[in-house]
């Protein structure tokens, strides 16, 4: 029989055993995910993700495979633990802007980014996720996906995720064709996550791998470090709280 004294035994068992599968990464858009490319996971409801970002990425496509230097400060929020929205500013300093009725002599940009979870995560399935980035504006950072994760625990504190994901042309069916596509064919990767503290990340974003590193010092505190391209280092640091 248990009793409550067993139960009282049992339950920091059980939370040590599920603290691999709490924490989700911020990717440096925002979105939930891993270095750039989204997971099908998505904000617990209430749950806000804020944080800021320098990293090197590909801007626009008369650009060719040229990396530029970005920061980008963004914030999340997830409703019902199946939709998450979040709004991402990126500031990209070595590209200058001419037009002198902006308030500001390099581009700056404002993205909006919406994921929906359809199909929650099942002891075989995975979860899968639609999510669409930068549909409206200057659509630099366009991208419409579906993507499916899963999480498998190997032991009391070592987990994985596992993620893949398609980047579609769909929303040029709804609007004109977006100058860019962030995500355009397969893409996905693998988070290895330890103790609920420190995770390694490795991925394809359909164009070029990336890998990086999350420290959790605190449930509330995550600090990044991305080698972007195989070739740029970049850093940032989300901070999570409920409303």
């Amino acid at each position: 029989m248990l009793t409550f004294s067993k139960m009282k035994n049992t339950f920091p068992l059980l939370f040590c055993m599920c603290l691999p599968l709490l924490s989700f990464t911020q990717t440096v858009y925002g979105t939930t995910g891993l270095v750039k490319t989204p997971t099908a996971y998505t904000l617990k409801s209430g749950e806000v993700a804020i944080g800021y970002v320098q990293f090197a990425d590909l801007f626009k496509k008369k650009y060719g495979d040229e990396s530029f230097r970005q920061w980008t400060a963004h914030a999340n929020i997830g409703f019902m633990s199946t939709f998450e929205a979040g709004i991402r500013v990126v500031g990209v300093p070595k590209v200058p802007v001419f037009d002198s009725n902006l308030p500001y002599e390099y581009y700056i940009d404002r993205i909006v980014n919406v994921k929906f979870a359809f199909l929650h995560e099942r002891k075989i399935l995975p979860q899968f996720a639609i999510g669409i980035q930068d549909a409206i504006g200057t659509r630099i950072f366009n991208a419409t996906y579906l993507v499916a994760s899963k999480k498998i625990a190997f032991s009391k504190v070592v987990a994985c995720k596992l993620s893949l994901g398609y980047g579609t042309k769909l929303i040029e069916y709804i609007f004109d064709t977006p100058d860019n596509y962030r995500l355009l064919g397969f893409f996905g990767g693998v988070e290895v996550d330890m103790m609920h503290r420190v995770a390694l990340m490795i991925e394809y974003d359909s164009k070029k791998i990336n890998a990086g590193v999350r420290l959790n010092p605190r449930d509330w505190l995550n600090l990044y470090g991305y080698y972007t391209s195989m070739k740029d280092w970049g850093g940032g640091v989300s901070l999570k709280f409920n409303i």
